[in-house]
């Protein structure tokens, strides 16, 4: 009984000479790495740019870095906190005061980064000393900024409860905007198109509104509107019927022709509140016998007019067989 008591005391000395160990040992090494720390090192970071004072009459032709590489030389503690954390404040570069330079129709202005070292460094939070700058040159190309004004092109993904569709045009304010950018670019764009709208079990009319996509052109092409209004119809549809007679162009003068039929049935899509409003004059067929194949006796039948309030689904038949008279 006494061994096992005397045993006991000894593990547990030994135990508290051990963790009395651990403890000095991990003090100690957290002194060095504090001593350690407060010496000066150097070492690359990364740091984000921002330029500012940019001519507002120039537009920018090539891509600027957004981020500089910094050698910087500083006390450990500073350097860890511009290795390790995200939220870095934006190296602000003023380029108001370049020279500039003309290479053909682009103005171009250059600056070497070492002879900012000093405006980097002081902001910088905490002491710093700024050993080296990459890249080296940061290199501007501007040309003139125009305008022009185009068209906007509504992108969409509608997807309609049965029997329901957009009714006449979709009204988009503003239609048209005024865009700025290069000559170069601008000579490049027709139409400017908007955000994706994407509206579901449509029913009913729609007020809405979506921006204009300018994601494509890199910050190079802007607009000052902001945002595009839309004011979308919809109705109920319903399946219509009609016979239309056949009208046949560019008939040699000398002759002339029966169709059998001589009438056809056309199926067109039209607004339920438009169904009883719908008339003859609504669509008109015809055959174009210049296009007759040799030896074929049959003419295709197509639309050549057709009102804005109905939709075409089919012209049964869409041939018809024919005699030509002299």
């Amino acid at each position: 009984m006494l061994s096992r008591l005397s045993n006991t005391i000894r593990e547990r000395k030994l135990n508290s000479r051990i963790w009395t160990f651990v403890l000095c040992l991990a003090i100690s090494a957290l002194f060095w790495y504090l001593i350690a720390l407060s010496e000066s090192y150097s070492t690359t970071v990364s740091f984000p740019v921002r330029y500012k004072n940019l001519d507002k009459d120039l537009v920018l032709m090539n891509e600027l870095p957004n981020h500089l590489s910094l050698n910087i030389k500083s006390r450990g503690f500073n350097l860890m906190s511009y290795r390790y954390l995200t939220n870095i404040e934006p190296i602000i570069i003023d380029i108001s005061d370049l020279k500039e330079r003309r290479l053909g129709k682009f103005s171009y202005r250059y600056m070497t980064t070492s002879g900012i070292k000093t405006s980097i460094a002081n902001q910088i939070k905490g002491k710093v000393e700024v050993m080296d700058v990459s890249p080296d040159t940061l290199h501007f190309e501007f040309d003139r900024k125009r305008k022009k004004t185009v068209p906007v092109r509504l992108v969409r993904n509608f997807e309609f409860e049965p029997q329901y569709q957009v009714y006449g045009d979709i009204l988009i304010v503003p239609n048209t905007v005024e865009i700025f950018g290069s000559r170069s670019m601008l000579d490049t764009i027709a139409e400017i198109r908007t955000q994706l709208v994407s509206l579901t079990g449509l029913n009913s009319n729609v007020i809405d509104k979506t921006k204009l996509d300018m994601s494509a052109y890199n910050g190079r092409v802007k607009s000052k509107v902001k945002k595009i209004n839309l004011d979308i119809k919809v109705e109920k549809y319903t399946e219509g019927l009609a016979e239309a007679e056949i009208k046949v162009a560019n008939l040699p003068g000398e002759y002339s022709i029966n169709t059998f039929p001589s009438k056809v049935n056309v199926r067109y899509l039209v607004a339920l509140k438009d169904y009883e409003s719908v008339q003859s004059d609504y669509y008109s067929v015809k055959a174009d016998f210049s296009k007759k194949r040799d030896k074929s006796n049959k003419l295709n039948l197509k639309i050549s007019q057709m009102s804005s309030r109905v939709t075409l689904i089919d012209i049964e038949p869409n041939k018809v067989e024919f005699i030509i008279n002299k």
